[in-house]
């Protein structure tokens, strides 16, 4: 295993020239110090998609001064890690255990630290007993133990005794030195690095209890500082066959290139009162989608699944020229020959001045396309801002797995832990009548479909269903016959179809501890037949309902926005201070609102707004027994019924969440102002006694 090295003295202004140096090379691990990293540079700025990054940001600390500092590691996807954020000082470490694929190969536990030099020594000291207290308390035969980092302590002297591959302190003379000195022998640790700066001092120093490490001179991949020469530590555990979290390759229908005029002219040909002839509407469905399918099958291809080796701004010059390096790195490693290293080190080179031609080229391109094509242009801007990777080891709570399937059922179990269980508590208190008006029936028409399709965006994914957006595009006027029969027939018999109520879970990383369940959202993919018929349904509810919605309520209604809130928040406090007079205010939110609405509470308010019959007991349909499953690179969890909630990415979601707390602003004795879940409750007050809210 090869783990790289390098002080790198600020990158924040350096991300480019970086990215590039990463991608010209190849170690399993990167480990870099004073990184100068803030909230403000993403990890696929400075990585691409081979590596998993955990870093630790100099203000994510407690030491005072926030500028400078920090450290990062890179990993590669196919070794199996996971970060040990318990193990972890107040200062600046990282904490990584390397999990090998057998019980019989070692577990290897690396720390990367960076020591600033004016840190104090009551500092400096706790976390050399951190350190000490994480070895001796967890050390066993299996286990081996790696410190790396700028340890700052340039007042020992090295020396190589005995001609070991490791060096001891000979003379020290400091209170750091010492201490420093004192972990090393209470630990069994040993100091590996033998490469000085240009003043013969040591100050980035390898620590490790395995006698089978090596440590050699590294070209810099970033502007390399006289004082930190760049390194690789070449380590002997033998971490083997190693399989990283990758999809689950299968062949797919290739919709772009789908034979729309034919597909088009196989669903005008087809029957559908008498194939859709049924009375049952789950049964209609079914019918529906084998007829679909099957037409879709005949003029739409299979294609496997692509992945990338290489970006895909990469030339074939560039990607033939890497593999001639790569071929002369591995001659050279094996037979050691001089004349293979040259050629590797001009192909090196070589390399990096394709790379860099094609980079600006690809940049270049990007820019000059913004008036024809945006899509490129955000494709690009997104891709820098994160790549959603999932480590090989997941852990929620006490279980941790590397199994792919099991990966998905812990997701599965997080997400559906935060649901409330089914209450049988009758709803005593809905607030009073909203209205006279009444809504009991929604009639669909031909015209309506159509407009809606005509908004479909035709390059977003395909949902559980497996029909994508860019299909029913195509295929509107034609699909505008089974449709029309399949929404009326379900707006009827006041039942929402089952399939369009099973949604696919994607976690998206947060932040923290990325091996850590509880660190991720999730993000609901929805069929696109089934928003297709809510959002015909949202404009029906949303006419009857929106007169009925409190007035300081801004989020999802029309004509309305979080502008329209601060102004009008403004205008209070221009007034009062008019007057010299004093507003207090508190700002709420509340967790997991959306996954937590109680379906019978919902639908009483519903009730009590004016909605009845037919489409009281859809809205109950499409509200109970909904489904879930996480889905992650081609794997599946099992699927799990949901509880509570309303939909989060659909279009009725959001308009029955406001519904559900329209009338807690009747509560308050003071005035208020919403924006979805986000509450804001303020008050004038003539002295600086508190003023109490009833609620």
């Amino acid at each position: 295993m090869l783990i790289y090295y390098q002080n790198v003295n600020r990158i924040r202004s350096k991300t480019g020239e970086l990215f590039l140096s990463v991608l010209n090379s190849d170690h399993d691990i990167i480990c870099l110090t004073e990184t100068n990293l803030n909230d403000s540079v993403y990890d696929s700025e400075i990585f691409d998609s081979r590596y998993n990054v955990v870093r630790r940001d100099r203000c994510e600390t407690s030491i005072l001064k926030t500028d400078g500092g920090g450290v990062l590691i890179a990993i590669k996807k196919n070794i199996n890690f996971i970060r040990e954020v318990a193990w972890e000082s107040d200062y600046e470490d990282l904490w990584i255990t390397v999990l090998p694929d057998s019980p019989s190969i070692k577990t290897l536990h690396i720390c990367l630290c960076y020591l600033p030099p004016d840190l104090p020594l009551d500092c400096i000291e706790k976390f050399y007993m951190n350190c000490q207290n994480n070895i001796l308390s967890k050390s066993c035969d299996k286990e081996e133990y790696l410190c790396i980092g700028d340890f700052n302590v340039p007042n020992i002297t090295w020396l190589n005794k005995n001609l070991c591959n490791y060096m001891t302190p000979d003379q020290y003379y400091s209170n750091k030195a010492n201490l420093l000195v004192d972990l090393m022998s209470l630990c069994n640790l040993r100091q590996y690095n033998s490469i000085p700066n240009h003043n013969g001092k040591f100050l980035d120093l390898v620590l490790s209890t395995s006698t089978e490490i090596k440590v050699n001179g590294a070209d810099p991949i970033s502007r390399l500082d006289q004082h930190h020469p760049a390194f690789i530590i070449e380590i002997n555990l033998a971490f083997t066959n190693l399989k990283y979290l990758k999809s689950n390759k299968r062949k797919r229908l290739n919709f772009f290139k789908s034979n729309f005029s034919d597909i088009s002219l196989d669903i005008q040909r087809t029957n559908w009162y008498e194939t859709l002839l049924v009375k049952d509407i789950d049964e209609m469905i079914s019918l529906f989608y084998i007829k679909l399918n099957e037409i879709i099958a005949k003029h739409t291809p299979l294609t496997a699944d692509d992945s990338y080796k290489y970006p895909i701004w990469f030339s074939h010059s560039l990607k033939r020229c890497m593999n001639d390096k790569l071929k002369y790195h591995q001659r050279f490693k094996r037979f050691e020959n001089p004349r293979d290293y040259d050629t590797y080190s001009l192909l090196r080179k070589r390399c990096k001045d394709l790379m860099y031609n094609d980079y600006i080229n690809f940049v270049t391109s990007t820019e000059t396309s913004l008036n024809n094509n945006i899509r490129h242009f955000w494709r690009f801007v997104n891709s820098k801002k994160t790549v959603n990777s999932i480590p090989l080891t997941m852990k929620n709570g006490d279980k941790i797995t590397s199994d792919k399937k099991e990966i998905c059922e812990l997701f599965s179990n997080y997400f559906n832990s935060i649901f409330d269980e089914p209450s049988n508590v009758p709803v005593l208190y809905i607030g009073p009548i909203k209205g006279s008006n009444t809504l009991s029936n929604i009639r669909i028409t031909q015209v309506d479909i159509l407009r809606k399709i005509a908004k479909l965006d035709p390059y977003k994914g395909a949902g559980p269903d497996g029909i994508p957006p860019i299909l029913i595009k195509n295929c509107g006027k034609e699909l505008c016959v089974p449709l029309l029969i399949l929404f009326n027939a379900s707006l009827q018999a006041g039942i929402f179809p089952s399939i369009w109520k099973t949604a696919h879970i994607v976690p998206i990383y947060k932040s923290g501890n990325k091996s850590c369940c509880e660190n991720y959202r999730p993000i609901s993919i929805l069929s696109c037949l089934g928003k297709l018929f809510e959002s015909l349904v949202y404009d029906a509810l949303y006419h009857h309902i929106a007169p009925l919605i409190s007035p300081e309520q801004h989020g999802f209604m029309k004509n309305k926005s979080t502008t329209s809130n601060l102004l009008e928040y403004k205008n209070y406090l221009c007034q009062a201070f008019a007057q010299r007079i004093q507003v207090d205010s508190i700002y709420t939110d509340f967790s997991k609102a959306f996954d937590r609405v109680c379906h019978s509470i919902l639908c009483a308010k519903l009730e009590n707004c004016g909605i009845h019959g037919n489409l009281l007991r859809w809205v109950e349909s499409y509200l109970c027994r909904r489904s879930q499953l996480v889905a992650i690179k081609g794997f599946t969890s099992s699927p799990v019924i949901i509880t509570s909630g309303v939909p989060q990415g659909s279009h009725l979601g959001p308009l029955f969440f406001i519904i559900f707390i329209n009338d807690l602003v009747d509560r308050l004795s003071c005035p208020c102002l919403l924006y979805a879940d986000d509450l804001k409750i303020f008050h004038t007050t003539m002295s600086l006694r508190y003023f109490t809210i009833a609620i």
